[in-house]
């Protein structure tokens, strides 16, 4: 009884700082320029995320410079010139506010709400951007990025296209290096899943850090362990999935420094609630945030069930069918409908995924040294991510048939 208690006031104490968040939060993030929407704006301003690319344009996020509180505008510029972290950029064209939209399944996305929780208030379509200057972003997270560009401009030197472009959404890019056509393939394909950065990510990254210092004292090579998944976090994008499985990750390490037994389940509420308190918004308009925090709870908490009703079934049919079944609901009420294909898709696919991932990342890292040794590693890599690029197209056609 007194357990219940105790659980009882944490979670009271946790909704009042959540309301006390929600309500500072809000008071601090409000839009500015309502003014003058509808009218022609030429402000200068900060690259402050990297651009994604979309079917016809590039969208890139600015930070107008000279405003008080941080306010970001979701630029839709044309493909070239392209545009990087940091850079200054003058943008021109009509001011315009985000408008919530009807999505297939006839539900009303709140797409205002949903860019807002990343304080983008405003849209321009079609504008005038041009350069002023580069390098003004963060230090750090510029020289990440020239990292981050290094490596995959390897990974496209040693494979060709899309081979190249899933191999980098699947290492290091996460879905936005798939380009919008390639996204929306794995995405009826009910697989876009397997380049969502993720806790397997991460926790790659963080046992590479250990294992290449473990002639260092434990606490050291524990420490770079942890410095590895903050670094490979900001570099990857620090979206809502990276930002969980890292805080996971760092409460694992911490766990294994102190010599306490680390609960998987207590780390995944203790990411969820540090990343609500931090943006509360995530919590009502981030469908990234709901179906990763869904997915590993089904794999925690689903997965040992599933295997109770059918013992003989393989580790990763278990986990399939725990998350697809937990996502169900959520899935037919975020998109109307659900495509059948997508375990068996997952069945052929998720097997494969770490010895792709490992013979990619050999093959990229042997091509900084001498590019003809790692093309024996590339051709094993093409060649599963060929397998796996078939598997997309046809469940992608299956579930266009029904």
């Amino acid at each position: 009884m007194r357990e219940h208690r105790f659980y009882i006031v944490i979670f009271l104490i946790l909704v009042i700082f959540f309301l006390i968040r929600l309500f500072v939060y809000q008071r601090y993030h409000q839009p500015l320029l309502d003014s003058l929407l509808g009218k022609t704006l030429c402000v200068r301003g900060i690259v402050v995320e990297e651009p994604e690319e979309k079917s016809f344009y590039q969208e890139v996020i600015v930070d107008i410079e000279g405003v008080p509180r941080q306010q970001k505008i979701l630029v839709q510029a044309p493909f070239y010139p392209r545009f990087k972290y940091g850079d200054q950029v003058t943008v021109e064209g009509k001011l315009k506010a985000p408008k919530d939209f009807k999505t297939d399944a006839g539900r009303t996305f709140p797409y205002q709400k949903f860019l807002a929780k990343e304080d983008i208030y405003y849209i321009l379509s079609a504008p005038t951007v041009t350069l002023v200057s580069k390098g003004h972003g963060n230090f750090l997270k510029m020289h990440l990025f020239v990292i981050k560009d290094s490596f995959i401009n390897h990974i496209q030197q040693v494979l060709p296209r899309p081979e190249s472009s899933l191999l980098s959404g699947m290492l290091i890019a996460g879905k936005g290096g798939l380009g919008a056509t390639l996204e929306k393939d794995f995405k009826d394909a009910g697989l876009v899943h397997i380049v969502v950065l993720s806790g397997y990510n991460v926790t790659i990254v963080a046992e590479a850090f250990i294992k290449m210092l473990s002639f260092l004292p434990r606490g050291i090579a524990l420490g770079s362990g942890a410095i590895g998944i903050i670094l490979f976090a900001i570099m990857a994008g620090g979206s809502s999935t990276i930002i969980r499985a890292s805080i996971m990750a760092l409460i694992a390490l911490l766990g294994k420094q102190t010599g306490n037994m680390y609960s998987a389940l207590r780390g995944l509420f203790v990411a969820g609630v540090l990343m609500v308190l931090w943006n509360p918004l995530i919590l009502r308009y981030d469908p990234s945030f709901h179906l990763s925090f869904m997915a590993t709870f089904a794999l925690i908490v689903g997965s040992p069930l599933v295997k109770k009703v059918i013992p003989w079934a393989g580790e990763i049919i278990c986990s399939t069918l725990a998350v697809q079944i937990f996502l169900l609901p959520y899935l037919l009420w975020m998109n109307g409908s659900f495509a059948l294909v997508t375990f068996p898709a997952n069945l052929l696919v998720l097997s494969f995924l770490p010895f792709t991932m490992l013979a990619g990342f050999v093959a990229t890292t042997v091509s900084y040294f001498n590019i003809s040794i790692s093309y024996p590693f590339s051709f094993v890599s093409f060649v599963m991510l060929r397998y796996i690029l078939r598997i997309v197209e046809i469940a992608k056609e299956i579930s266009v048939l029904n």
